[in-house]
């Protein structure tokens, strides 16, 4: 979807929260990621065996 002007805002004019508008709805930072990145192999390898012994603890099935 391209980015599109909302219905109602001209093209010409930056739109502006007023005061009000900015304390009902306060602009917060993203969170970052809860969980890092598994960068290695070895990390990965690591991560799916901790899930396949989970899975075998709680009788789940865990296809491949």
């Amino acid at each position: 979807m391209a980015n599109t002007i909302p219905p109602g805002v001209p093209e010409s004019e930056d739109v502006v929260m007023t005061e009000e508008e900015t304390t009902r709805h306060p602009i917060t930072p993203t969170k970052g990621r809860k969980r890092k990145a598994l960068d290695t192999p070895e990390e990965r390898r690591e991560s799916l065996w901790r899930l396949y012994r989970i899975s075998q603890k709680h009788h789940i099935g865990f296809g491949v």
